[in-house]
């Protein structure tokens, strides 16, 4: 069986439903961030740290393997936040039968974007720009009817925004979170774990 489950952002956030899976699991996969999250469950049982193996090389290779490796083991996959917030939920769920494969959701960095913004979900559309160079064309026109919060790292060409007034929350539920308000013109990206705030055109 393959599970893959959101650890939330921070580690007060593991769900006792997350906890008791990483526990029974044969062997537990994840970033390095992600793994030192989780280390602290072992801590009584050392040994068990044996279980806990880094994804080093994200890929379809590896997701395979994983795959297989859960046909015979009890696979445990570590997915910061969410896992169907731009996560590993989307990637093994587009990979695997439904009946071999349980996602458990996490606190994703959205949530508390969400929260330390004071705007409800149904109110914005998410857009992820993390690790690519979005055109973005087509999800601004959105901002006709919806808020936009856009998942962005240090690469992402703020000018795209043009001199929309935009709040960037970066590091969230991490040491060094920041909340900044300007123009998108006038602002810098300064983490890799950011998210951008655009209000809709009126």
């Amino acid at each position: 069986m393959l599970y893959v489950v959101g650890t939330g952002v921070y580690k007060a956030q593991l769900t006792q439903e997350v906890i008791e899976i990483i526990e029974r699991g044969d062997v537990i996969y994840g970033s390095a961030s992600a793994i030192e999250m989780v280390k602290d469950l072992f801590l009584l049982e050392k040994e068990k740290n044996k279980k806990l193996k880094e994804i080093v090389n994200y890929g379809k290779e590896t997701y395979l393997k994983i795959i297989e490796e859960s046909r015979f083991r009890e696979v445990v996959v570590l997915s910061k936040g969410d896992p169907m917030v731009s996560g590993l939920g989307t990637v093994f769920s587009g990979l695997i039968l439904g009946e071999k494969l349980k996602i458990v959701p996490g606190i994703s960095s959205v949530q508390l974007a969400l929260s330390r913004l004071g705007i409800d979900l149904t109110d914005v559309v998410v857009v992820s720009a993390h690790g690519k160079i979005p055109e973005l064309e087509q999800e601004l026109e959105l901002l006709d009817y919806r808020d936009m919060l856009v998942l962005a790292d240090r690469k992402f060409d703020l000018k795209k925004l043009g001199r929309r007034e935009i709040i960037i929350l970066e590091n969230l539920g991490m040491n060094g979170e920041n909340i900044k308000t300007g123009r998108a013109d006038t602002l810098e990206i300064e983490s890799d774990y950011s998210i951008i705030y655009v209000k809709k055109q009126v």
